[in-house]
């Protein structure tokens, strides 16, 4: 989370100013500026009381409130901090201590009072983390411009609430507005899925890998995708392409290793499990009871191909685990 020392001109303004700051009937925007500084002086809790009493009071000026909050915006950008950005990490540590449905309202009352898209993202995005995707749905239609975090959001509240159907043509207008915002390629991707679109939801990952690069939940996703629809000899040594190289990485993680163990067996590739073989961490995986008993059938798959090379390379990897044994 930012601190005021993040800032030096900030800071250093905020401490020549300690004794001399105008109150608020004096310079609301000063004094709004003055307190939201000394708000990252602070820890999250009395932080919170501080800048959203602050900003509660300088919104009940409506008559000037856009002018007003636009002029503090201005103040944080010439000292290089973006007060936007400083008001979202506040909501991530409003939901750590339990204030999130008071950053939810404030930052409503900031929407309606300003007409900044940026409010009305906030409270959408603390609306969706609180899993309200009516309130959240509420805020992002309240947005007349095409503005594509605000549309991925829609996206995934849709999504969330049961309608990928809906959410698919939402997630299309946030990417016509930005064909680089790769959430919004990851949800259409799963709306796609939802809706047993295989070839849209594959296609939008393979999206989401151009733009974002190697990332373990996208090929996950991707491998996750192949297994669901027909066989495609294309679609599976991709997925193998992707996932491979996080082996050591997730090597213990049960559903990486499952889907992965799935692919290799659907693509009859005995050099792939070879490698599977080699690099799963089996003593990690032997932990979980859920593991052990998905384990049995896992290494009888293995036996109705004849790969008992491989069955015995596993389980000589698990000698001594008897409990582990008792599930095959």
């Amino acid at each position: 989370m930012p601190h005021l020392n993040d800032f030096p001109s900030l800071s250093r303004w905020f401490h020549e100013n300690d004794d001399i700051h105008p109150s608020y009937a004096e310079d609301p925007v000063e004094h709004t500026v003055w307190q939201f500084c000394r708000a990252l002086t602070l820890e999250p809790s009395d932080a919170f009381l501080i800048w959203q009493s602050s900003l509660s009071r300088l919104l009940d000026e409506k008559q000037h409130i856009l002018t007003s909050f636009q002029e503090i915006e201005r103040f944080f950008d010439c000292s290089g901090a973006s007060l936007t950005q400083i008001i979202s990490s506040w909501g991530y540590d409003a939901f750590e201590i339990g204030k999130e449905d008071e950053y939810f309202l404030i930052m409503q009352k900031a929407a309606v009072n300003t007409g900044l898209v940026s409010f009305y993202f906030l409270a959408a995005w603390a609306a969706f983390n609180q899993n309200d995707y009516d309130s959240c749905l509420e805020m992002c239609d309240e947005v007349k411009v095409c503005y594509a975090p605000i549309l991925t959001l829609k996206g995934q509240a849709l999504l969330e609430s049961g309608h990928p159907e809906k959410a698919i043509p939402v997630l299309e207008d946030a990417l016509e507005s930005d064909e680089r915002e790769v959430l919004a390629w990851f949800q259409l991707a799963k709306a796609f899925w939802l809706e047993k679109h295989y070839q849209g939801a594959f296609d939008s990952l393979l999206k989401c890998l151009k733009l974002s690069g190697p990332n373990p939940e996208i090929s996950l996703f991707l491998t996750i995708v192949a297994l669901d629809a027909p066989y495609s000899l294309e679609w599976h040594n991709k997925a193998w392409e992707e996932m491979e190289p996080f082996l050591g990485q997730f090597g213990a993680n049960e559903e990486f290793i499952e889907k992965l163990f799935k692919l290799i067996v659907r693509s009859n590739r005995r050099d792939w499990m070879e490698i599977l073989a080699e690099e799963a961490d089996w003593e990690g995986l032997k932990n979980s009871l859920c593991s052990k008993q998905k384990l049995g059938a896992m290494l009888k798959s293995l036996g109705e191909k004849q790969w008992f090379g491989l069955t015995k390379k596993i389980l000589d990897r698990l000698i001594g685990h008897e409990e582990v044994k008792s599930h095959i």
